[in-house]
């Protein structure tokens, strides 16, 4: 996966060519001492879609942090 746009400090959106089109990924990347994790957060060929997915899954997150 080639690397698009930084969303965060550690989240970036990426994106690779498949034989059905552009896939694109919402990827967050952890430093850890002996190598960089990446967690595939959530994808697909539609850009807007993985973006509203990520925005949503982060607001889901917020409103559980603010509740507890």
């Amino acid at each position: 996966m080639e690397h698009a746009v930084d969303l965060t400090k550690i989240t970036s959106v990426c994106h690779r060519r498949t034989e059905a089109g552009l896939e694109f990924a919402v990827v967050e990347c952890l430093p850890l001492k002996s190598r960089e994790m990446k967690d595939v957060l959530n994808s697909g060929h539609d850009v807007r879609e993985v973006l509203q997915t990520f925005a949503h899954d982060q607001r889901q997150v917020f409103k559980v942090w603010k509740t507890t």
